[in-house]
C-alpha cells in the first residue's frame, strides 16, 4: 500500500511539469515527501509559480539538501506517466483509507445500539473514499478536452463543428456548431 518511488514520480511531475492534480499530505507516506506536497499545495494557495526553487523556499530549508533531493526524484519516472504514477498513488491511498476506516469499525462496532444506522455510515465513507478523484477529474478533463477542440477550431477558422461526447447529445444535434444557440431542456421524470 505504498510505493516511494511512485511518490516521487507523482511530485517530480507536479514540479518539472506542471501537471495539476487534488493531493494532500494524506496521499503520501514519507516525511519529506508530505512535507513537499504540503509546499506544492501551499504555492497553489498563493497562486504561485511551481518550481523546484519555489518549492525549496516553501518547505523553509535553505539548504542543498533539500534542493539536491527535488532536484533527483526525476531518477523515479522511467516508463511512468503522470497518469499512471497518479492512479498508482491514489490506489494507495484509499486502499490504506479502507484499513484505517476498518479499524475503526472494529473498535466502534461493540459500542453501537442502531447498527442499521451504523452501517449506512460506514458505507458513506466507503463511497466517499470509492468516488473521491473518478468522477471529478473525469468530467473535468472532458470539459477541458471540450475548450480546446473549441479553441482549436475556432483557430483554424474552417470546421465549427464540436461533439460534446455526449453521444445522444451529438446524435441529436449533430454536434455543435458556430452561430448557433443549443438549448437543452426536459421534463421531470417521476419514478
Amino acid at each position: 500500500m505504498f510505493d516511494d518511488e511512485i511518490e516521487k514520480a507523482v511530485l517530480f511531475y507536479l514540479i518539472f511539469d506542471n501537471k495539476d492534480a487534488n493531493l494532500s499530505e494524506e496521499d503520501f507516506l514519507n516525511p519529506a515527501h508530505k512535507k513537499i506536497i504540503k509546499a506544492i499545495n501551499l504555492l497553489k494557495i498563493r497562486k504561485e509559480e511551481i518550481t523546484i526553487l519555489t518549492v525549496r523556499n516553501a518547505i523553509d530549508e535553505n539548504s542543498n539538501q533539500a534542493l539536491e533531493y527535488l532536484a533527483n526524484l526525476g531518477n523515479y519516472i522511467s516508463n511512468t506517466s503522470f497518469e499512471t504514477a497518479y492512479r498508482l498513488l491514489k490506489k494507495y491511498t484509499k486502499k490504506r483509507q479502507v484499513v484505517d476506516l476498518a479499524r475503526k469499525v472494529l473498535l466502534e462496532i461493540n459500542e453501537e445500539e442502531e447498527p442499521d444506522v451504523f452501517i449506512e455510515k460506514q458505507i458513506a465513507q466507503l463511497q466517499k473514499i470509492e468516488f473521491q478523484t473518478e468522477t471529478e477529474n473525469n468530467f473535468i478533463q472532458q470539459v477541458a478536452d471540450t475548450v480546446g477542440e473549441i479553441e482549436k477550431n475556432l483557430n483554424v477558422k474552417k470546421n465549427y463543428d464540436l461533439y460534446t461526447g455526449i453521444y445522444d447529445l451529438d446524435d441529436l444535434t449533430d454536434g455543435l456548431h458556430n452561430g448557433e444557440l443549443t438549448i437543452i431542456g426536459a421534463r421531470p421524470r417521476c419514478w
